[in-house]
């Protein structure tokens, strides 16, 4: 039965459910001690020395707590595989990769089961790149080379949606390091132990 088939007082009665369901507290989101995940995705690799900007297939692997409904905290490891190209003779190559902490700070939304939220915090990235020109004598000729490790600031978005323990989710996140500033997009899941 829809409002508009009622007799008596359609629109007072649909203002009335309407105020109703929105006056209901949100549902409570779950709190978790300890979960542990991993995604996979896409990785978009830059190093700005080399004009180098493509993408591969990236995965990471999170541990992580929230024990407020609106908190939480994790530490990752992030790979951005290692992705190569040879354009006009010249071969370049780069991996970045290492560790991550982020703070993540959920949206308060009254749909149960699913979690909007943001995340900040610190990535400790090492950066591998090289350019050589191809078909130079015997071998190759380099023309650039680096290997950095830097602790830059990094955020991310995400989704997520949770049946009993388990959570599917989705993230963006986007990264500084070395010359560059990569992203990772992955799909994942995690499991909460506590």
């Amino acid at each position: 039965m829809t409002c508009n088939t009622w007799r008596l007082g359609p629109a007072r009665v649909c203002l009335a459910l309407a105020l109703s369901v929105m006056a209901l507290p949100a549902a409570e989101a779950e709190t978790s001690l300890l979960y542990v995940g991993a995604g996979i995705g896409q990785a978009n690799t830059r190093v700005s020395q080399i004009d180098y900007n493509t993408n591969d297939f990236g995965w990471k692997a999170m541990v992580g707590t929230r024990p407020l409904s609106w908190l939480g905290a994790e530490l990752s490891y992030v790979d951005f595989g290692k992705p190569n190209r040879t354009i006009n003779g010249v071969y370049n190559s780069a991996a970045i990769n290492g560790a991550t902490a982020y703070g993540l700070f959920y949206l308060p939304l009254p749909v149960p089961q699913f979690d909007v939220y943001a995340k900040a915090g610190l990535a400790r990235l090492h950066t591998t790149a090289n350019a050589a020109q191809t078909g130079c004598g015997l071998g190759s000729c380099p023309l650039f080379n680096l290997d950095r490790k830097n602790t830059e600031g990094t955020y991310g978005v995400g989704g997520q949606v949770r049946f009993g323990p388990v959570a599917a989710r989705i993230e963006y996140e986007h990264y500084q390091t070395t010359g560059g500033s990569p992203t990772l997009l992955t799909v994942g899941v995690t499991y909460s132990f506590l």
